[in-house]
């Protein structure tokens, strides 16, 4: 039994320690660093070692002296929280737009004479890097880097992730209640940036009256009305409804929409009959500024979501989200947004990779040999990843793998390719030319060729505008299909080449692809789908090439194959790289900053593509036998996947 001083009453002394979940002797957490500190709570992080792997997790573990006073309370929220989560968790996939839970246990101590149990839980550790973990640090970040708020793009990418996890809560019968900017968690970058509800410590079961151990409880600024009246008689969805609205206010224009020193002043404000403009904040995105029906709209929007009266308000946070969508447009990042957005990744790359040689801490999340063969992955900004394997579809949660029911799919067991096109959106592909989409609800849209003898291969780019996919047919060379606005092109033959291994999108009208020959060469191309031309890269004489990654608004591609080759193109310029010890390279990621990855057998490769940027060994280990199939690589975080399935997590940690 751990002995806790009596001085230490926010649990400061607890680091190194190990504790287990209820049931699962075979789970330990190691305590590492403590995160904060609440009114019942303190939060730490921790490592969740298990016979296959670790993983870096939240423990939030009940205070002392909360436990000591109010042992039945603490125990129903930390029950409820937990309850809460694991619904979401019975999805295959889950949401990701919702923390996930991992474990319950008790921590016994002795703290003087006595002895108590202190009730913990675990959740997923959200890394976010140097722009921040909170949505109030991510705003505040784009505040001091872009010189204003979220624009509009990124604004809707927000929204839409927060009411469709809140709209994923409410579908299992519970309303958070404490819905607010540092309850909003942020992982990803860019295109691959998500958000993440947590913390639901005073939530509630749909339909339970509002108070929380006799009096209001909530933040103040983002509470409705009845929340705050011991009187009412319920609350529901509509009350979180009121914090997204609030919420959004903050996430466009950097400022409470009620700014209040306490719980009634901000209740007072929120009965008044008028609200506050997104143009009464000098942090408001010019572009949006200038747009005056967009600004009515959105003031429109955001003051029926915070109407004093539920019944004045949208009937449901995905309501909600649908009106933004009106306001904002849709969920991807704009092309001049993405370009400043890298432009200060590049700039602050300095602190993180100072001259490429930052050790990182890294940690095996799954042993290998744990899964059937990975044939395609695609990797969220969390961690998690949907994969193709050979034995249809499979999600990895961070902790474990789930299999997925594909009903409806033609051929789940065919399946060559997923492809990401948006946080909790896919796109699947394989024998009998057959696409569809695919989301945490299940499969969607199922388009199948006329020609049922072809296997499509590869996917890149927007289906919605503009895409390539890649073809294979017996007796007959690789295709490339060029798709525009869903409808399908002209084919373009790819005349003696064997196999095509990689297609990414090189710039707004080009893709890059590779691939090996008839001949047993390794081949690199450009191809202009728009004009059907296809335009050879200059290589040398090399078996294969194996993998590219791309960042499409700076015309940045990395191509990498046998013998240690690579080929970095920039603007559709051309230089080669030869690595040192000749590895063959199978696969290749490059973040933000410009930093790029490449895995072979036993060993991960990383160089700043920059000049004089040069290529060192960043991981190594021979007992990994099986090759490191897939990369995925942001600013503060790497992972890699073999194709027995094991998982592989580089990290460097914000300061």
């Amino acid at each position: 039994m751990l002995k806790i001083r009596p001085e230490d009453t926010s649990l400061d002394g607890l680091q190194g320690q190990l504790v287990s979940p209820v049931g699962m002797p075979h789970v330990r957490y190691l305590l590492e660093r403590k995160l904060g500190i609440g009114g019942m709570s303190v939060v730490y992080e921790a490592k969740r070692r298990t016979p296959q792997g670790e993983t870096p997790t939240v423990v939030k573990l009940m205070l002392p002296k909360f436990v000591q006073e109010s042992q039945q309370i603490a125990l129903t929220s930390l029950s409820k929280e937990a309850q809460a989560l694991q619904r979401l968790n019975d999805r295959v996939p889950p949401t990701p737009f919702v923390v996930r839970f991992y474990d319950v246990g008790f921590l016994e101590v002795q703290l003087g004479g006595g002895r108590l149990s202190l009730p913990w839980l675990s959740l997923e550790f959200v890394e976010g890097g140097d722009p921040g973990t909170t949505l109030t640090e991510r705003v505040e970040h784009a505040r001091r880097a872009l010189g204003h708020a979220f624009n509009m793009s990124r604004a809707q990418r927000a929204i839409d992730n927060i009411c469709q996890g809140t709209e994923a809560v409410h579908e299992v019968g519970v309303i958070h209640r404490d819905l607010k900017p540092d309850n909003i968690l942020c992982c990803g970058f860019g295109d691959d940036e998500i958000f993440k509800i947590t913390d639901f410590g005073i939530s509630r079961s749909a339909g339970m009256k509002a108070t929380f151990l006799g009096f209001p409880v909530g933040t103040p600024g983002y509470v409705p009305v009845e929340q705050a009246d011991p009187n009412n008689p319920q609350i529901g969805p509509w009350t979180d409804v009121f914090a997204l609205g609030a919420i959004a206010y903050f996430l466009l224009t950097g400022e409470d929409l009620f700014p209040a020193t306490n719980l009634y002043a901000a209740i007072a404000a929120a009965q008044l009959p008028t609200r506050r403009s997104i143009r009464e904040s000098r942090w408001l995105d010019p572009e949006l500024r200038a747009s005056s029906w967009r600004c009515d709209r959105i003031d429109e929007v955001i003051a029926r979501a915070t109407a004093a009266k539920p019944q004045d308000r949208p009937r449901s946070a995905q309501e909600l989200g649908t009106l933004f969508q009106a306001c904002l447009g849709e969920t991807g990042v704009s092309r001049a947004f993405l370009r400043k957005f890298h432009e200060s990744a590049l700039h602050r790359g300095s602190h993180i990779y100072p001259g490429g040689s930052l050790e990182r801490s890294w940690v095996i999340r799954q042993a290998p040999g744990q899964i059937e063969e990975v044939r395609h992955v695609a990797w969220n900004s969390d961690g998690t990843a949907l994969v193709a394997t050979s034995e249809g579809l499979s999600y990895w949660t961070g902790t474990t793998w789930q299999r997925i029911p594909l009903e409806g799919y033609p051929n789940p067991k065919g399946l060559r390719f997923v492809r990401s096109l948006a946080p909790n959106q896919w796109l699947l592909g394989g024998d009998r030319a057959t696409l569809a989409s695919f989301t945490s609800k299940g499969l969607g849209m199922v388009v199948q060729g006329t020609n049922v003898d072809m296997t499509l291969t590869h996917a890149s780019g927007n289906i919605n505008d503009l895409a390539v996919v890649v073809a294979t047919a017996p007796g007959q060379p690789p295709m490339l299909f060029g798709i525009a606005s869903r409808r399908w092109m002209r084919q373009v033959p790819l005349p003696d080449v064997a196999s095509v291994n990689g297609v990414e999108q090189l710039d707004d009208t080009a893709w890059l692809v590779v691939g090996r020959t008839d001949e047993g060469d390794g081949f690199a191309l450009v191809y202009e789908p728009l004009q059907w031309e296809l335009t050879p890269v200059r290589l040398p004489q090399v078996r294969a090439m194996l993998s590219c990654a791309t960042i499409p608004v700076l015309g940045l591609g990395v191509a990498v194959g046998t013998e240690g080759t690579v080929v970095v193109l920039e603007e559709r310029e051309t230089r080669l790289e030869i690595l040192g010890d000749r590895p063959d390279l199978v696969a290749v990621a490059v973040d933000q900053t410009r930093m790029a990855w490449a895995s072979s057998r036993g060993r991960i490769y990383n160089c700043e593509l920059v000049p004089g940027g040069a290529w060192r060994c960043a991981w190594v280990d021979p007992a990994w036998t099986s090759p490191l199939i897939s990369l995925h690589a942001s600013p503060n975080v790497v992972r890699a996947m073999s194709l027995d399935g094991g998982i592989l997590e580089g990290i460097v940690r914000s300061r």
